[in-house]
């Protein structure tokens, strides 16, 4: 995490991959979120293998939520 304020050109339509790990219970979740836009344009093949119900477990949360964002 960064406190530096980053900006990205030409983010239209810029590949990139959101995890969302969630805590709480339905209609009361609580997430944060993880993306890559300014580290690297993900690719969507490595986005797809990402296995949330591993990440979830590695990080103790109920819920992992992929949003592709315009991978690949």
């Amino acid at each position: 995490m960064t406190d530096t304020a980053g900006y990205v050109d030409d983010a239209r339509v810029y590949p990139q991959g959101e995890r969302f790990l969630m805590t709480g219970e339905p209609g009361k979740l609580e997430a944060s979120v993880y993306n890559t836009t300014g580290m690297n344009r993900y690719p969507a093949d490595k986005f797809d293998a990402i296995d949330v119900d591993a990440v979830a477990k590695e990080t103790s949360v109920e819920l992992v939520w992929k949003n592709p964002g315009g991978s690949g």
